[in-house]
């Protein structure tokens, strides 16, 4: 995905995790009732408090998510050597059959069913193999470390140390934790095809998805900032057309997870 994307991906995740505790706004600003798109009261009391800590901390620097998530491409730059990809097939022969693995993929009960998504469970036992040179699994797991130590030490050092992680700090690494996830998911980045020659399929992709964002919501090129209404999303277009808007690939995906039990 390109700069936008990420960033925009980032605060609607955010945005779900929420409930729409007193306030519709959210609801109309998408042009019709999307019942389950708010998630955290779908979850038992510890992971709602959980999920109510994790959005009010990320709500104060919702600012840097266009920068912090980019960080990947811009300055680390590891994309060309695996970061960003985890490339993976049906085995072509029997040694590759061999040397495959089964890929394990839950889905967490209380937010929906293979049935609900239309996936068969026997389709999950199915074994893949890997293509080599793709550090990306390995990228996500450091990130994941580095952020649950550095809240450790954050919870135990006094305000005003010299050694204590801050705030700012934890959110970038949770966005660069952002990046790396969502480009996992993208098929062009885990979908072992070649998507370039004489395709361009991947780069198309990418483009089309930053062009769809800023012709629908308010971004301030300058600045790298997303505006947001009353309940903190990012703020769609105040002359948008409605029609037009329902027929886009960001509606139609926001109403698909909507409407998932």
């Amino acid at each position: 995905m390109k700069k936008i994307a990420h960033a925009w991906l980032a605060l609607m995740a955010l945005q779900r995790l929420k409930s729409a505790k007193g306030s519709n706004a959210f609801e109309k600003s998408f042009l019709g009732s999307i019942k389950n798109f708010f998630i955290s009261d779908k979850f038992d009391s510890y992971f709602q408090s959980q999920a109510e800590k994790f959005a009010n901390f990320f709500d104060k620097h919702k600012d840097a998510f266009v920068q912090g998530a980019w960080f990947p491409d811009t300055v680390i730059s590891d994309n060309l050597i695996g970061g960003h990809t985890f490339k993976f097939r049906k085995p072509n022969n029997e040694n590759e059959a061999k040397n495959s693995c089964e890929i394990k993929n839950y889905i967490p009960k209380h937010l929906c069913s293979f049935e609900k998504m239309g996936i068969k469970e026997n389709r999950l036992k199915e074994k893949f193999f890997i293509e080599d040179a793709y550090n990306l699994p390995d990228r996500c797991e450091a990130l994941s470390h580095a952020l649950r130590d550095m809240i450790l030490i954050q919870k135990e050092e006094p305000k005003g140390s010299d050694i204590l992680f801050i705030d700012d700090q934890i959110t970038l690494y949770f966005l660069m934790l952002s990046h790396y996830v969502a480009d996992s998911h993208v098929p062009p980045h885990c979908d072992a095809r070649d998507f370039y020659g004489p395709s361009t399929i991947h780069p198309d992709m990418e483009e089309y998805w930053d062009t769809e964002i800023e012709k629908y919501y308010e971004f301030d090129k300058k600045r790298e900032v997303f505006d947001y209404d009353i309940d903190g999303a990012p703020e769609l277009k105040e002359d948008i057309n409605k029609k037009e808007f329902k027929k886009s690939i960001i509606y139609k995906t926001i109403k698909r997870l909507g409407n998932q039990e």
